[in-house]
């Protein structure tokens, strides 16, 4: 696993009582720590993406395009503020990689997120 790799990711689930806004179940995600720290990894930073593009309303909010290189096959929207760690066997299979271009948005949005800017 390697930053920037979007992988198909089983997000916990919460409790359903609960009213929640957090993305949870089998979608995918892009892995987002250091390469230094991924590997042996047991819990992995990752992003969330969801298809359901209203999700673009909310700031640090990154549309991707499918493409043959990303393995997504709908356009998916990057839920920065969701940013979160999650066990590695949560991780099911890799779709693909980021392009250097979606990759390089993700991070600035993550560094505005995070007040790194």
């Amino acid at each position: 696993m390697k930053r920037g790799d979007v992988v198909l990711v089983r997000l916990p689930r919460v409790d359903p009582a609960s009213p929640t806004h957090v993305q949870r179940g089998l979608r995918p995600a892009v892995i987002v720590q250091s390469d230094a720290l991924a590997n042996p990894a047991t819990v992995v930073q990752v992003v969330p993406a969801t298809s359901n593009q209203r999700a673009m309303r909310y700031s640090c909010s990154l549309l991707v395009q499918p493409d043959s290189m990303n393995g997504l096959n709908i356009p998916s929207v990057l839920m920065v503020t969701q940013l979160g760690a999650v066990d590695a066997a949560r991780i099911q299979s890799r779709l693909g990689t980021l392009s250097p271009a979606d990759l390089q948005a993700l991070e600035r949005c993550i560094k505005m997120l995070l007040g790194l800017q």
